[in-house]
Parts: C-alpha cells; sequence; structure tokens
C-alpha cells in the first residue's frame, strides 16, 4: 500500500511538473507572440518613418529650389536698378555739364 502511495504522490508530482511546464510553455508562446507583434509594428514605424524622411527631403529640394529662384529674381532686380542708377548718374553729369 505504500508503495502505491508513493507511486501516487510520484504520479501527483510529475502532473504538477507537467502542468507548470504547460504553463511555462503558454507564457513563453504568449511572449513570442507579443514580440513578433511589436516586431511587426516596429516594422512599420520604420517604413513609414522613411516615407516621412523621403517626404521631408522633397519638400525641402522644392524649398531650396524656390529659394534660388527668388534669390536669381532678387539679383535681376539689383543689377536692373545699378542700371538705371548709373543712366541717371550719366543723365545728371550730362545735364550739369551742359549748364
Amino acid at each position: 500500500m505504500i508503495t502505491i502511495i508513493k507511486g501516487m504522490m510520484k504520479l501527483g508530482e510529475a502532473n504538477a511538473c507537467l502542468k507548470q511546464m504547460k504553463v511555462s510553455l503558454d507564457v513563453a508562446e504568449h511572449a513570442k507572440r507579443n514580440a513578433k507583434t511589436e516586431a511587426a509594428l516596429a516594422k512599420e514605424s520604420s517604413k513609414i518613418s522613411k516615407l516621412e524622411v523621403k517626404r521631408i527631403e522633397l519638400m525641402l529640394s522644392l524649398v531650396i529650389e524656390e529659394r534660388d529662384q527668388l534669390r536669381n529674381v532678387v539679383n535681376k532686380l539689383k543689377k536692373q536698378k545699378n542700371v538705371e542708377v548709373g543712366d541717371e548718374t550719366e543723365n545728371g553729369i550730362l545735364l550739369q555739364e551742359s549748364m
């Protein structure tokens, strides 16, 4: 009878150990699923960030292009103004010489 009790106790211990291993396996599988989900979210976030960087680079390129165009317009206006001032100066000198 004692051997049966000892056998039952060992079987109970084995069942408890098995149950504990199943719980540990469930926890590990849950952690694995969470890690996969987090990895997928991180990958998606990375793709979104890359697209955002490309969009910002394009915007920057357009702004730089517009800045350069405006700089050219300003330089042309300055040159035109300098030519006009030069003409006025020549006219002023000619008027003074005539008098």
